[in-house]
């Protein structure tokens, strides 16, 4: 089954439930989180669900829960659910910030509204990360133009990287002769690459994210519990780090 990670707001139990059966239904087990005011609210929200229901008139409003989202630049479908058809139109529910309204009891609209929303909210995701990639491509083009020293350039991706797109941490490195790899310059969570030891052989030091992708030439992405990754994960962890690109 597909699992959805599911915010509901202020919402009965038995109402949350028959939500859940509309799902399972269709081939999906949500795991729900249950929000009943603002602090429970913002936990959950820690979660990062992917779809958000709420009926109109609970305690907390759907312009609430839309401040919480907008405040924390959080794009995430918002869907509100009706006791009774027509007691809110779509253009209503639009008007206070939420995707769609559905009849609680239509349940074979329910879950292709939110079906259309997850993938709307795919595409809007990919396309701010084409706009900010095309920017970050935009000015590393000026600062080549302007002849600013490599290690400087290599410095200022690394920032931009991190400040663009939110990464915890970002690292340059040169492949190196002796088999290792050097780091240059990184942003972010440094205190991470202390004193740390990278390869690009064939060896365990190797067989992390950055050196497969130098090894073999190619993008490579990790979790931190993957056994390969076993050599850095105690570092990682202590990091915050989950999931290594390179």
């Amino acid at each position: 089954m597909k699992v959805l990670r599911t915010l509901f707001v202020a919402t009965a139990g038995a109402d949350a439930d028959r939500v859940v059966q509309a799902f399972a239904a269709s081939g999906y087990r949500l795991t729900p989180c249950h929000a009943v005011n603002m602090p429970s609210l913002k936990a959950c929200l820690r979660e990062l669900p992917q779809i958000i229901f709420i009926f109109p008139g609970s305690r907390l409003s759907i312009e609430k829960v839309v401040a919480v989202l907008r405040a924390g630049e959080m794009d995430i479908p918002f869907i509100v659910l009706l006791r009774e058809p027509g007691q809110l139109n779509l253009t209503e529910t639009m008007q206070l910030g939420a995707q769609d309204c559905v009849a609680l009891e239509d349940s074979q609209r329910l879950v292709p509204t939110v079906e259309r929303e997850l993938v709307a909210a795919v595409l809007r995701y990919n396309l701010r990360e084409q706009i900010v990639t095309d920017h970050l491509l935009q000015e590393i083009d000026q600062y080549i133009l302007h002849k600013y020293p490599m290690h400087e350039v290599a410095g200022r991706i690394c920032q931009r990287m991190v400040d663009l797109f939110g990464f915890s941490l970002v690292w340059l490195g040169m492949k190196a002769a002796d088999g290792t790899i050097e780091i240059s310059d990184a942003a972010g969570a440094k205190n991470y690459l202390k004193n740390i030891a990278v390869s690009w052989d064939d060896t365990p030091r190797g067989g992390g994210p950055a050196g497969v992708a130098v090894r073999e030439n190619r993008p490579v992405v990790l979790s931190t519990d993957a056994p390969q990754f076993a050599p850095w994960r105690a570092r990682a962890e202590q990091h915050g780090l989950r999931r290594i690109l390179a």
